[in-house]
């Protein structure tokens, strides 16, 4: 945990306080500002020059072969994902999976269980419907044919606060926009796939 909180302290202290104050390995005139063609395809992006830190670094070497705007406060935007990478793999370990568990609150007696089926979920990110037909088939497997009560979800493994997904964007309905949910299934996410009817008068609709 303190190597946790010390990296996070260090990479948020980074994105916001000036990486001048750190004295240069490299003499200001070795290094070299951005090639002309970045330049040129920042302009085609309408980017400013400004608006963008650029550091270039060979692997294992202390010195800049490239710097721009390295002493100034930067959004860390995607950046940030490298924070959460790390926490995970520290809290986690490298070897972790995630489970969804499947609990019954009666007996199955000749296949039918007389009570509910409980899913608990703890956040699998990639509960696709493909995995989601295997974990049916694999209870079908086990002589479960009948629910003779309730289908319960439980999503209390994520503590999360209310999620507004047009909040980002505007865009509610986009895959990018869905929050953090115990018991995602698909990436919360509908696919509809169109296509003509073979007489082209109509189209048909298939999610």
């Amino acid at each position: 945990m303190r190597r946790l909180a010390w990296f996070v302290a260090m990479f948020l202290g980074l994105c916001v306080t000036s990486l001048a104050a750190q004295p240069p390995t490299v003499a200001p005139s070795q290094i070299q500002p951005l090639p002309p063609a970045v330049i040129d395809a920042l302009a085609r992006a309408q980017v400013p020059l400004d608006s963008v830190s650029v550091v270039v670094r060979e692997a294992g070497a202390k010195e800049n072969l490239i710097a721009h705007n390295t002493d100034k406060a930067m959004n860390p935007a995607s950046v940030i994902k490298l924070v959460t990478t790390y926490a995970g793999l520290e809290l986690l370990g490298p070897a972790y999976s995630w489970k969804t568990d499947v609990l019954v609150s009666g007996d199955i007696k000749n296949g039918v269980l007389h009570g509910d089926l409980i899913l608990r979920g703890t956040g699998d990110p990639r509960l696709t419907v493909e995995r989601f037909w295997l974990l049916l088939k694999q209870l079908r497997e086990r002589g479960l044919t009948t629910i003779k009560g309730d289908l319960v979800l439980d999503k209390t493994s994520f503590d999360v606060a209310p999620h507004d997904p047009a909040k980002f964007d505007g865009e509610p309905l986009r895959a990018y926009n869905v929050g953090p949910d115990a018991l995602l299934v698909n990436f919360k996410a509908v696919r509809f796939a169109f296509a003509p009817t073979v007489d082209l008068k109509a189209v048909s609709i298939s999610p």
